[in-house]
């Protein structure tokens, strides 16, 4: 009996942990011309694009918590955007198309 009060505040504690509350969970939607990418930066990041032929990048400064992709191509095929590749404080998006 004295071990379950010291299970349930251990478990309450990984909940709480910040690698559970941080992850950036990347969700996506399809249009008619466009494709969508949506996800909510947390206010300590600092943020910035860079952009190549093929290639669009996501930096975050002050971050490294990583990004759950696991429903990114639920409801989107890969016709604009092929794939996404995770870092920890990087999001990279390969494009196939001229945009």
């Amino acid at each position: 009996m004295r071990l379950v009060p010291l299970i349930v505040p251990a478990a309450f504690l990984i909940a709480l942990s910040p690698a559970v509350a941080e992850t950036i969970v990347v969700r996506s939607g399809e249009h008619e011309d466009f494709t969508r990418i949506v996800m909510q930066i947390p206010d300590r990041a600092e943020w910035r694009i860079e952009s190549e032929q093929g290639t669009s990048r996501v930096i975050l400064n002050n971050f490294s918590d990583g990004f759950d992709l696991r429903s990114a191509f639920e409801i989107i095929p890969k016709t604009r955007l092929t794939a996404l590749i995770a870092q920890p404080s990087e999001l990279t998006l390969q494009l196939a198309c001229d945009c």
